[in-house]
């Protein structure tokens, strides 16, 4: 069994991870299950988010268990700031960590020990800062030069009383996905080639932080662990 736990919404974080991450990220997450999105609903086929307490469960199990070394949470902070879902998730931290957990989520996502043998990573899509999900961190990477990008952006603000409403940035990325040389073509198809950029938007950002986190030098350990402790030396 891996010793990672990924505590994501859906298939889409997963395939984020296997198609950006380099070979030995992937290696490491090699053993770490595609989630199934039947089971990310609930009994209303709802999509299941992480402030749901359908979801939080799979947190606290993940925190508990003996043999889980890496958490890894990827989730949407959905129509509030990224502040709001990160309380919810640093609730859940602050129960089990030796160490206060900062109140504030860092830009390029959080990266720290909770204990000695406990090593968690949160990113609140897009941008752990924005409200907004997993759609805008694609978008934000698709190049402002780009041809379709205006055209599916304009489609979808033209249409009068949308049925999708809330889902405004899932709208406009699949329009503009509909568009490519497939027309069912998903997100990380386009990453692969290259329409999505691997070195814009937050994605940069990104991939540095699952690259630390899944790192096992002590040396980044410490770092990760008291991130706060330069500063406090500094002042």
């Amino acid at each position: 069994m891996s010793r990672i736990r990924l505590i994501c919404e859906g298939r889409t974080e997963w395939e984020l991870l296997n198609n950006l991450a380099s070979e030995k990220i992937k290696s490491l997450i090699a053993d770490i299950p595609k989630p199934a999105s039947e089971n990310l609903k609930d009994a209303k086929g709802r999509t299941v988010g992480l402030g749901n307490s359908a979801l939080l469960p799979r947190l606290r199990n993940a925190l508990d268990e003996s043999t889980c070394k890496v958490v890894i949470v990827i989730c949407d902070a959905e129509s509030k700031e990224a502040k709001f879902t990160w309380q919810n998730i640093r609730g859940e931290l602050d129960k089990r960590a030796s160490k206060s957990i900062p109140e504030v989520l860092p830009s390029i996502g959080m990266d720290l020990w909770i204990n000695d043998d406990k090593r968690v990573g949160v990113w609140v899509m897009p941008d752990n800062l924005s409200s907004g999900m997993i759609e805008d961190f694609f978008w934000s990477a698709i190049p402002e030069t780009d041809r379709e990008k205006p055209l599916a952006e304009a489609f979808v603000k033209g249409i009068e009383n949308p049925k999708f409403k809330s889902k405004i940035s899932k709208a406009k990325l699949y329009a503009w996905l509909a568009v490519q040389k497939d027309p069912s073509a998903n997100p990380w198809q386009a990453l692969n080639w290259n329409r999505i950029k691997k070195d814009q938007g937050k994605i940069p950002d990104f991939l540095t932080w699952i690259e630390q986190l899944l790192s096992d030098s002590s040396e980044q350990r410490n770092e990760a662990m008291y991130p706060n402790d330069a500063l406090d030396e500094a002042n």
